[in-house]
């Protein structure tokens, strides 16, 4: 940080020098003008491109020029020249052009063109291919960069492409001679060709002082997961994507999170739009490029919704006056899932315990087991010994047979399965003087690892433009999206009763040999089961195999929108802008269990009454199949009008001023229902249901209402703003920007001038590079930026009126109300004010390029709990009592390590980001035992801390006599573990760290060769914390299982040197804490840092150059590999953290595919 600090400050030192880097002072008498443009080379670093005759054959110059600028030498170089000429300060070039001439058309003739191919440095590329546009003609430059084509129409285009560099297209129009330099594709912060897009505006990165970062579509295109947000893992600093026990905090955040308890995602704008849609809608081969805007100066244009950062994703347009057809398509095929990572009792070892258990006298016995609770089958094994119907040594061979079955392996034979993905996508563009057009259709089908789960998305998008006149333009866009999701009852590999909530067995068998189902008991004991048939219910008996299938789950989301766009040019350098958008997504989920399924015949068979004279059965849920329904609607309208100026004078100075206005509504709608009696056959159903009664549950002593799904929501979101944008640029040297917005919500607020919150922002840069003083010629580009500003955020949890829902009352047909929400008539937004200072270099031949930022964060007036006098009906209530702090680095720096036929890049990021709460007035509770758990679900926030943080019991090892864990309590060691779990305080426990990394990033290769590519990322992730779960004796006694480390237990005196799991109890009868107190402890927090290889791509790319009789303009062959797994974990257990006792995608996913143009 300091080191930053004193670059900046001594930025800011040199800013007293005078001058300017380009300014220019030479002097020609009837030099030749190839001569003159040399020495302009020299002096300012741009480069000319321009074709040797004409340059050679161009009038001699005479001139003197002192500290003029590159523009003003230009004009006295071409002053009556037949040439005229075109200056790229993107790619700082300057393209020579012949003048015009009236004259009549020429005939078609043919001639030979040569010519030379250079990289920026001015070097020959070797290997570049050079193809005629239209045509299966081309060749390749050859080791010093020249090529030559024989018999060539003198109307031909030339098209050179190169793995690493940019498509270049140029027209012969009779010329002989072609010099031309390539751009590298290597996205560096000196291309300042790439525009950034906030989604109010496109503007070159260079007049922004703000944070941005850009991904290309060649990186979006670089993974193959459906997903767009996936795609963007490990390319950008800043941006963190959780995994494992991480990701039940937050899964996707852009520089640390800035709220408690509201959403801490970012905002995402898809054309210039926020997208409330299901972001899965999004097909990634539509993207063309990603912008994320992570400081207030990028992001302040979004106001209060932008406080979290926000993702841009812009789709794709017509480039080529040609039409083009790209057709993509691709395969990807993963294994099944390691099942074994899930850590569990060993069968032989859940056979002993449940010996000891029954031995003991554990299991009830019928009269003293009023909800016929299941026992394992070594309790039947064991009643038939005791009972005289098998022998001891029978007994055994059971059980023997027993435990040499694990239900993993059934579970990984029949409910898992090889995932297959497929994603096709064709897509047909091009563009006119007056007519831009992009249409695309994809479909991609997943068949998941989960037997019964599929998924099928179908994607049709329309993007146009249309220049009506000169002065108007209207874009057309429509899309359409529907995925349809199809799942049974899998309910692999987390089979629990869901009555009596026990766990399945270790030794179960789903199967027999033959793959038949068989039974497995979890909610009532076999007894049970076998009696209530025998009386007249429904079978109750609980098949997984088979009732897999009993289950139609689908759920179908179709999402429309509609936008149309005018902009109108009023006078030069003045527009406006109206936008509008349209989207509608329903989505609807049919839930059908049939008659056969287990969930119908248990709500069948709970509900059935017993006539107590008669002895007559009744069922008050009639006979049939259940189907529960679900539907949402979204109706959201948004609409935009926007005022734009810019306008450059006297050569140095630029400036863009945008302010508008925007009205956004957003209206959700929701209903479910059940019907119950349902036949799929006749689409009949029973309406006759009471849900008043309150009726006997069969067979067991209690009473309960049937379920009763029905319900009804609304919500409203109602958005005004108003907002202005601009930046001020001197002389391509110096940029100020500042911005204001104020958002109207009806969320916030009684009174009308409450409802809106003022947001702002300015920012300042300052290319060094560019000033006179500057002489670095091993730095040519060196910029320095800062920023400050507020940004907003929206919390739900609070509201400035009374919110209630209403449900029906338990006993009557009236209907209660639960109050939601007390009145906050001074609700505010959130507020998160950040300061960001970056520095921008590249060294000579652009060898290095990169990017440093540091920034703080301050996040005020957060939605938080907050005590209220009880009296009023509730003890607390949500309001602006909470704020944070922030801070964090972000860097990224590109190599060119190799620049020859065999090029190699490679990209570094880094980001550090640390938050901690500053103010939160609700009283923390004082007990250590609330802090234990970590999840966006339970959120108790400490002071000081992070909102997600990890707090353990202190640990003192094992008793070496009975393997007891000892904690302590008020400083001293005790075995006393209700103690230590009921009385020790939070500030007794141990702040272990954070749940989410502090120190992340990437570091990814990229090599080609001619037409070969490959690139490979390794990404890290440093400084945080997960916890291991271990045995839980009370869950193994009362559920069936536990975890493996029962293997690893404290046995006899000794064993607490080589372990820290404690002993198994005794007796059945002990103290639960003795599992809380250990599982809580700090002997199972281990460091979550690790090192992982993420990905691998292969490609090869072929043209016509090389199979001239190919039917396609280009073909792109790739593989892909990912879920590589880690390199390196700094956890002692062998854990990866992204996998923490949960079923892992261990087998690598292989991906193969190819994209076609045409």
């Amino acid at each position: 940080m300091r080191l930053l600090y004193a670059i900046f400050f001594f930025c800011c030192l040199l800013i007293s020098e005078k001058g300017n880097a380009q300014a220019i002072s030479i002097s020609f008498v009837r030099a030749p003008l190839k001569q003159v443009l040399r020495v302009v080379e020299k002096k300012t670093g741009y480069r000319f491109n321009y074709v040797s005759k004409y340059v050679a054959s161009a009038r001699p110059v005479t001139f003197t020029a002192r500290d003029a600028t590159l523009e003003q030498v230009l004009e006295l170089c071409f002053k009556g020249q037949a040439l005229t000429y075109r200056v790229e300060i993107a790619d700082r070039t300057v393209q020579v052009i012949p003048v015009a001439a009236a004259s009549p058309p020429e005939a078609v003739v043919l001639r030979d063109v040569g010519g030379k191919v250079m990289d920026e440095k001015g070097d020959p590329i070797e290997g570049v291919s050079v193809g005629v546009d239209g045509s299966d003609r081309g060749t390749f430059t050859n080791d010093r960069g020249t090529f030559l084509l024989t018999g060539l129409p003198s109307n031909a285009s030339l098209v050179f492409t190169h793995i690493g560099y940019g498509r270049q297209i140029v027209k012969i129009d009779g010329i002989k001679d072609v010099i031309l330099t390539l751009k590298p594709l290597a996205q560096t912060m000196t291309d300042l060709s790439i525009e950034v897009s906030t989604g109010y505006q496109t503007i070159p990165r260079d007049r922004s002082p703000g944070s941005y970062d850009f991904i290309k579509e060649d990186l979006v295109n670089r993974s193959v997961t459906t997903n767009i947000l996936d795609r963007m893992e490990n390319l950008t600093p800043g941006v963190l994507y959780n995994h494992g026990d991480a990701a039940a905090t937050d899964a996707l955040l852009v520089r640390g999170r800035s709220t408690i308890y509201a959403n801490a995602a970012p905002l995402v704008v898809v054309d210039n739009f926020p997208y409330d849609g299901d972001l899965a809608n999004i097909n990634p081969n539509d993207v063309e490029s990603i912008t994320i805007l992570k400081d207030a100066a990028s992001a302040s244009i979004w106001g209060a919704r932008a406080g979290n950062g926000v993702i841009v994703i812009t789709t794709k347009s017509g480039k080529t006056e040609k039409p083009t057809v790209s057709v993509n398509s691709s395969v990807t095929i993963q294994g099944k899932p390691g099942l074994y990572n899930i850590s569990t009792i060993s069968s032989a070892d859940a056979i002993t315990v449940e010996d000891s258990l029954y031995n003991w006298g554990f299991y009830p016995s019928d009269q003293n087991n009023p909800f016929h609770l299941p026992a394992p089958p070594v309790k039947d094994i064991l009643d038939s010994v005791n009972n005289g119907y098998l022998t001891a040594a029978q007994a055994q061979a059971r059980m023997q047979a027993l435990a040499g079955h694990d239900v993993r392996s059934d579970m990984k034979k029949y409910f898992f399965r090889t995932s297959v993905n497929q994603q096709h996508s064709v897509n047909i563009s091009g563009k006119t003087d007056n007519v831009n057009y992009y249409f695309s259709a994809g479909w991609d089908h997943d068949v998941s690892e989960l037997v019964t789960e599929k998924d099928d998305r179908v994607t049709l998008r329309s993007k146009s433009s249309f220049k009506i006149s000169p002065a108007l333009r209207a874009d057309v866009g429509v899309n359409f999206v529907e995925n349809i999701s199809q799942a049974g009852d899998n309910q692999a590999p987390n089979i629990v009763g869901f009555y009596s909530g026990q766990r399945l067995y270790p030794y179960a068998q789903l199967a027999d040999a033959r793959g038949n189902p068989l039974p497995v008991y979890l909610n009532y004991n076999k007894d049970f089961v076998q009696s209530s048939q025998a009386a007249g219910l429904l079978d109750w008996t609980y098949r997984p195999l088979a009732d897999m299938y009993d289950e139609n789950n689908t759920t179908i989301i179709r999402d429309y929108v509609l936008d149309g766009a005018l902009q109108y040019k009023i006078v030069p350098g003045l527009s406006l802008d109206l936008k509008y958008q349209f989207e509608n997504q329903i989505l609807g989920q049919n839930d059908l269990f049939n008659d056969s399924s287990y969930h119908a015949r248990d709500v069948i068979n709970t509900y059935t009454q017993v006539n107590p004279t008669t002895g007559d059965l009744s069922n008050p849920v009639p006979m049939g199949g259940i189907l529960y329904v679900y539907n949402t609607e979204i109706v959201s309208q948004q609409g935009r009008a926007q005022l734009n100026y810019s306008n450059t004078w006297k050569g140095k100075h630029r400036l863009d001023v945008l302010g508008g206005w925007e009205i956004r509504r957003a209206v959700t709608t929701a209903n479910s229902n059940q019907f119950y009696g349902y036949d799929p056959n006749d689409v009949l159903v029973n309406p006759n249901i009471d849900y008043s009664t309150v009726y006997k549950e069969y067979g067991l002593p209690t009473m309960a209402q049937i379920p009763n799904n029905e319900s009804i929501a609304k919500g409203v979101d109602d958005f005004l703003s108003y907002y202005a944008n601009g930046a001020y640029t001197y002389d391509g040297r110096l940029t100020v920007s500042a911005s204001a917005r104020k958002d109207e919500a009806n969320l916030f607020g009684v009174n009308t001038n409450e409802k809106g919150t003022p947001l702002w922002s300015s920012g300042a840069g300052w290319t060094i590079s560019k000033e006179r003083f500057y002489d670095w010629n091993w730095l040519p580009f060196l910029k320095a930026r800062v920023t400050y500003g507020y940004n907003g955020n929206i919390s739900r949890l609070a509201s400035a009126l009374t919110t209630t829902t209403a449900y029906p009352a338990l006993t009557t047909a009236a209907t209660r109300a639960v109050i939601n929400n007390p009145p906050n008539n001074k609700l505010r937004w959130e507020k998160v004010g950040m300061f960001n200072a970056g520095i921008d270099f590249t060294t000579k031949d652009q060898v290095v390029d990169g990017s440093l930022e540091f920034y703080t964060k301050n996040d005020v007036d957060l939605i938080a709990q907050a005590p209220v006098d009880p009296t009023l009906g509730v003890s607390s209530f949500y309001g602006n009592v909470a704020s944070m702090k922030g801070k964090g680095i972000d860097l990224r720096v590109t190599t060119r390590n190799l620049k020859s036929l065999l090029q190699w890049y490679t990209t570094f990021i880094l980001s550090y980001s640390s938050t901690k709460v500053t103010k939160f007035d609700m009283p923390s509770p004082a007990l250590g035992s609330t802090y234990v758990s970590v999840a966006s679900s339970s959120i108790n926030p400490v002071l000081g801390k992070p909102v997600f943080s990890y707090f353990s019991y202190r640990w003192n090892g094992l008793d070496p006599y009975n393997g007891n864990p000892i904690g302590y309590l008020n400083g001293k060691p005790t075995e006393d573990a209700a103690s230590i779990v009921g009385q020790t305080t939070l500030d007794s426990m141990v702040y272990n760290g954070p749940a989410t990394p502090v120190f992340f990033g990437a570091l990814r290769n990229d090599l080609a060769y001619k037409r070969l590519s490959l690139s490979f990322n390794i990404s890290y992730k440093f400084g945080y914390y997960f916890r291991k779960p271990s045995v839980d004796y009370f869950q193994l006694f009362n559920n069936n299982t536990t975890n493996g480390d029962y293997a690893r237990r404290w046995m006899k005196p000794g064993d607490e040197v080589r372990t820290h799991v404690p002993s198994a109890p005794s007796t059945a009868q002990f103290d639960h804490n003795r599992d809380n107190f250990y599982e809580a402890s700090k002997v199972l927090v281990s460091k979550a840092d690790n090192i992982r290889l993420e990905d691998i791509r292969l490609s090869y790319d072929i043209d016509k150059t090389v199979w001239r009789q190919m039917p396609f303009g280009h073909v792109r062959l790739y593989i892909y590999a990912s879920n590589l797994g880690p390199l390196w974990k700094a956890n002692a257990f062998g854990i990866d953290p992204y996998y923490n006792n949960n079923t892992r995608l261990e087998a690598v996913a292989l991906s193969v595919g190819t994209t076609i143009d045409f």
